[in-house]
């Protein structure tokens, strides 16, 4: 179930003026090289490039023949386009939404994969195409930058006959005892099938004892949706820094078939609520006084973000006794978000 992270050796990555549907020059003659995630006007050969960019990664992997294989991209900025061992996975939006492809069928012992990719400057700033925000034109930025490139990493996955492509979790309920988690998966599988999906809910940031649920679903074949709720007895709320303690829960899915395990998605979660009541805020249910401000990228270059330049960022906030920013007109990297998690602090 372990990712194999295809960005942890350098790729290789050259500018072009027109794509050519994934064939370019085998030899190494014309390609840069550079480490990912990144832009690539990091390199200092491309500081000034816009426009299309072609990547290219050879890498190794020994084929298991009960597998299934998942070829993942979790951040693009912004058209792109994979193609393995010559094989056209098709072109993807957006660089913040993540894009998966199986290629069971055509994965090899020896593997090349080409990554086209585009990111142009837009010079018609009112008639803009492309969701970038502030990362293609804000007058708070360098104008000459561009964001283009894989900013978030690019993996290799397995499952068994069902995969879990995504799991979401929202609180709609909470009650003394206890309290209501609403969950979706988004999953692929082989076939019409029984599942047992079994649930684990663990303190991360605090002592207390985990919670297990184990429930059966029918599965039909091909992609699909699952959706149901989860009950926690006695939950520890997530409250921001001025009103309490921001507690938080690992929670683990595992999804089995015919007893063995097919596929596993983890995330961390805050059970809380909040909603607007005539424009005045509430935390689980609490009157609060919002204290913020507009919070730009946390780096220009979103690649380079770590979880210690976020937490830097928060922790200052915080010690202004700010409980929420506006993340100004992007989706930031995910560690901002895990730090603001821990931390106290609505975004």
């Amino acid at each position: 179930m372990h990712p194999t992270c295809l960005t942890a050796t350098p790729w290789q990555l050259r500018p072009v003026e027109r794509f050519n549907a994934g064939l370019y020059p085998s030899s190494d003659r014309g390609w840069y090289e550079q480490r990912l995630p990144a832009h690539w006007q990091e390199h200092p050969r491309l500081r000034a490039h816009t426009g299309r960019t072609v990547y290219r990664h050879r890498f190794a992997h020994a084929r298991d023949p009960r597998r299934r294989y998942w070829l993942r991209a979790d951040g693009i900025f912004y058209w792109s386009r994979f193609y393995l061992n010559g094989r056209d996975l098709g072109q993807h939006e957006g660089y913040f939404v993540p894009q998966e492809h199986e290629v069971t069928s055509m994965l090899a012992d020896e593997n090349i994969l080409i990554v086209e990719v585009d990111c142009p400057e837009e010079r018609r700033k009112s008639g803009k195409r492309m969701l970038t925000g502030v990362f293609s034109h804000w007058d708070a930025m360098d104008p000459a930058l561009n964001p283009g490139g894989i900013w978030l990493p690019v993996t290799l996955e397995e499952s068994g006959p069902v995969r879990l492509q995504q799991l979401s979790l929202r609180t709609t309920r909470i009650a003394d005892a206890a309290a209501t988690i609403a969950w979706q998966v988004e999953y692929d599988s082989l076939a019409t099938l029984d599942a047992e999906l079994r649930w684990t809910i663990t303190p991360h940031n605090f002592k207390g004892a985990s919670h297990e649920v184990r429930e059966t679903h029918r599965l039909a074949g091909g992609a699909g949706r699952l959706v149901g709720a989860l009950t926690l007895p006695d939950p520890r709320l997530w409250w921001t820094h001025d009103l309490g303690d921001p507690h938080l829960y690992d929670v683990s899915l595992e999804v089995y078939c015919f007893s063995v395990l097919s596929d596993r998605r983890a995330t961390r979660f805050g059970v809380r609520t909040f909603e607007l009541r005539d424009f005045i805020p509430y935390l689980n249910g609490r009157r609060f006084l919002i204290k913020g401000n507009n919070y730009p990228p946390t780096d220009a270059r979103i690649a380079t973000t770590t979880h210690e330049a976020a937490r830097r960022d928060l922790e200052l906030a915080r010690n202004c006794h700010m409980n929420l920013l506006r993340v100004h007109a992007h989706v930031g990297h995910p560690a901002l978000y895990d730090a603001a998690d821990e931390l106290g602090i609505l975004l």
